[in-house]
């Protein structure tokens, strides 16, 4: 396994095209307060496009995954499938509260 990473080679999940996620994993920025990490097949990506995005408003779209960190607890949000879960069209972030920039990493086959 191996994190996908952005133009600007920061790791993050969001390249298009038919991938198996096998795990996530997610740094929190304070560990006193409240994180969350929705993420969604995004099918409103353009073709051809490398990349996914970060949304502010999902809409109608449902998660794949959504993690929620504890206040005083969790210090890492991670989850590994014990299946590959396979994406269609490309991993977009719709939400990511309290973690830090460049520490989300989508693990893929």
């Amino acid at each position: 396994m191996r994190p996908l990473t952005c133009h600007a080679g920061f790791p993050l999940p969001l390249y298009v095209g038919k991938v198996e996620v096998c795990g996530v994993s997610a740094t929190v920025n304070d560990p006193t307060a409240v994180s969350r990490l929705t993420l969604i097949d995004d099918m409103d990506l353009p073709r051809g496009t490398p990349v996914g995005r970060i949304l502010t408003d999902d809409g109608q779209k449902v998660p794949f995954i959504d993690i929620k960190g504890l206040a005083n607890a969790d210090a890492r949000l991670t989850e590994i499938f014990f299946e590959p879960v396979k994406m269609i069209y490309g991993v977009s972030v719709t939400n990511a509260q309290n973690l830090l920039g460049g520490k989300v990493m989508l693990y893929v086959r």
